[in-house]
């Protein structure tokens, strides 16, 4: 299955909203592009969160989107924050320790009220 990325801002928190499957087998960057992409179209933004309830699988390649992203993210002051990660995701996260760099939320409204209390 493709990824699909939406966008939208809540308040000044980017939220993008993966669907479908983080894996390699289709076009690296697609996750950091849409990012730039809301980023540079509202830049007073104060946080990312990636709303991941929608992600069927991730492989290597998927897990160095989701660094890179942070990476990037990081480099411009901002936070990420993730929402609605299955155990499925969070085993793989957890394996890799890649879940240590994003604070974990059950859901979208605990992680864009997390960038609230910072701002």
């Amino acid at each position: 299955m493709a990824l699909d990325i939406k966008t939208r801002h809540s308040g000044e928190v980017l939220v993008l909203e993966l669907i479908g499957d983080l894996r390699a087998g289709r076009p690296l960057g697609t996750l950091l592009a849409a990012a730039e992409t809301a980023l540079a179209a509202k830049p007073e933004t104060t946080g990312i969160v990636l709303h991941v309830g929608g992600l069927f699988t991730s492989d290597s390649a998927g897990i160095a989107e989701l660094v890179q992203l942070f990476t990037v993210a990081k480099k411009k002051g901002l936070g990420v924050a993730m929402a609605g990660a299955g155990k499925r995701l969070m085993d793989v996260l957890t394996i890799t320790r890649v879940n240590t760099f994003f604070a974990q939320f059950t859901d979208e409204a605990g992680a864009v009220g997390h960038f609230a209390k910072k701002g």
